[in-house]
């Protein structure tokens, strides 16, 4: 889970950033088009694009995950089968 944390604050890094440097002005200006600010923004996008796509699943897997390996049955028992008496 520390990757996850670590993943959305580098995320909330790179956004202040790119908020403070655009100054709201957009990636297309008046005085042209800055490479490094839409690399910038690009990496921006892939972060908020993961961050809303693949990280809730993987958070649900790790959860489940969890509470299925603190689980008193064993996972990897094969389930036991009733007893069959002859004549039934």
């Amino acid at each position: 889970m520390k990757q996850l944390v670590v993943f959305l604050a580098v995320d909330a890094v790179f956004y202040g950033l790119f908020a403070w440097l655009s100054e709201s002005g957009g990636l297309l200006s008046p005085d042209g088009v800055n490479p490094a600010l839409v690399l910038l923004g690009v990496v921006v996008l892939v972060l908020r694009l993961v961050a809303l796509f693949v990280l809730p699943p993987l958070i649900v897997y790790r959860l489940v995950r969890r509470a299925l390996s603190s689980s008193p049955a064993s996972p990897s028992a094969p389930p036991s089968r009733p007893s069959r008496t002859p004549g039934t």
